[in-house]
């Protein structure tokens, strides 16, 4: 049996191509968190930095997998999950691999599943931090919704 993680990290790679040219490496998953780490070298822009996009990119994605890993551990997995709006705060560049990390509250998930279930839709929002080191260098707030299929 495949565990968890290299399951979710298989699908990122088949649903998002782009993963594999980024090294997007899913490192924790579980109920409530779930964070990515990639390898700066992949991912540089011309100042030696973390490039902005990339950044995005990875954080999207570490909030998207923790939602769809919630979502079919609650029976939900064909739901249709996409993200509708994003804002990133860059507070100092990344000079190591950068790692996301996203935590939803507990009841936060329970209020999104419970709506999904009753109405065929709902809206949550991620907070992902983007650092290299104990203190975050970015952070993304987006906005995922989710709607059974009919």
């Amino acid at each position: 049996m495949t565990a968890p993680r290299d399951r979710y990290q298989a699908l990122l790679e088949g649903a998002f191509p782009l993963t594999d040219a980024m090294g997007l490496e899913l490192t924790h998953l579980d109920a409530g968190h779930a964070a990515t780490r990639m390898p700066l070298a992949r991912n540089r822009n011309v100042h030696g930095t973390a490039f902005a996009g990339s950044l995005s990119a990875q954080a999207m994605l570490t909030g998207w997998v923790l939602l769809t890993w919630h979502l079919e551990q609650a029976g939900l997995g064909d739901a249709l999950l996409v993200q509708r709006e994003a804002t990133i705060r860059y507070l100092e560049p990344v000079t190591g691999d950068p790692v996301c990390r996203c935590a939803i509250d507990a009841a936060e998930l329970e209020r999104f599943r419970v709506e999904l279930t009753r109405t065929g839709k709902a809206r949550i929002t991620a907070e992902v931090e983007i650092g290299d080191g104990a203190t975050p260098a970015a952070v993304l707030t987006s906005g995922y919704s989710a709607r059974l299929k009919d």
